[in-house]
């Protein structure tokens, strides 16, 4: 595992590469997306899988089958498309909110 300072320069080397990202305000991280972008090519020649980690359980468990649907295809369908790719498999994760790491403008009027 790689974390965010380390540059990756090169890809050959690898048979399977996981990408992951968490969305943010309904966008992959800058990190996340501009691996993609640069290795865009050599990825369509690797096997690759790619998740993303969002707040789709809120929205399952509101019983929102179309809003799930809708970030979904948002979040990994469009992106794998962007970029050409062919995924041997695409992971959609729930994710949590963690208020204690939180600005307290983000807080649910019950934290406070």
């Amino acid at each position: 595992m790689r974390t965010p300072k380390e540059k990756i320069k090169d890809i050959s080397e690898y048979e399977l590469i996981v990408v992951g990202s968490g969305i943010k305000m309904g966008k992959w991280t800058s990190e996340a997306d501009g691996f993609l972008k640069k290795f865009q090519k050599e990825l369509g020649q690797k096997r690759l899988a790619i998740f993303v980690s969002t707040m789709k359980t809120v929205s399952e468990r509101e019983g929102k089958t179309e809003d799930v649907a809708r970030m979904r295809r948002a979040a990994l369908e469009d992106k794998v498309a962007q970029y050409n790719l062919h995924p041997i498999t695409l992971g959609f994760f729930g994710g949590v909110l963690d208020y204690n790491k939180m600005g307290s403008c983000s807080r649910e009027p019950w934290a406070s």
